[in-house]
């Protein structure tokens, strides 16, 4: 799984947010990246869950594993970059007639970007994302009853990209600013000295 420390998006100054909660959403962004992790993922939801991503709908567990494994199968890698969190209470007391166990323990939005790279024509495609989550507490763990995302994708980058745009793309999306600096080092010294 993905170092969790990439996964930290900002949080609002006004509005302190639980660690719980702040360690839940770099957690799920961190196996939503990665492939091997479906379980861990479905793990994320409780049973009554809704997810919505994009035009594709799941309700309860069932559905949520096979949308899952349906999110990999043109996907090589995946990588989420997370923004911003927003913390946000819609529903008043009175929706929830007194029953605690339909209170939820948090309620948010999030905007971020995902970079998604193909398996058969290595195309990669960007987004902008942003989400609307609201989580409960079931036996002590936060998961997720619902989950809403809508997508505006920036645009597509086939096999008519050059190598070299496709090797900026990766360097923006997937590696530190750090490791960045040494790949441009390395290229510069190698193919341009």
């Amino acid at each position: 799984m993905e170092e969790i420390e990439y996964y930290k998006p900002l949080y609002p100054i006004s509005h302190p947010v639980d660690e719980r909660v702040k360690d839940f959403i770099s957690r799920f962004y961190a196996i939503s990246d990665d492939k091997s992790q479906d379980e861990q993922w479905v793990g994320c939801f409780d049973a009554l869950a809704q997810v919505n991503i994009g035009d594709k709908s799941a309700w309860g567990t069932k559905e949520i594993r096979k949308m899952r494994k349906r999110m990999w199968e043109r996907v090589a890698a995946r990588k989420h970059l997370l923004l911003r969190v927003y913390p946000v209470i819609f529903y008043p007391e009175a929706s929830y007639d007194g029953d605690e166990s339909r209170r939820p323990a948090a309620e948010y939005m999030i905007e971020g970007e995902v970079l998604t790279i193909g398996w058969h024509d290595f195309e990669s495609r960007e987004a902008s994302w942003a989400a609307h989550a609201i989580l409960v507490e079931e036996r002590g763990e936060l998961k997720y009853r619902f989950y809403q995302v809508c997508l505006s994708e920036h645009g597509k980058h086939g096999l008519d990209v050059s190598v070299g745009d496709r090797l900026r793309v990766f360097a923006r999306r997937w590696l530190g600013p750090v490791l960045l600096v040494a790949a441009v080092d390395v290229l510069y010294k190698k193919f341009l000295a």
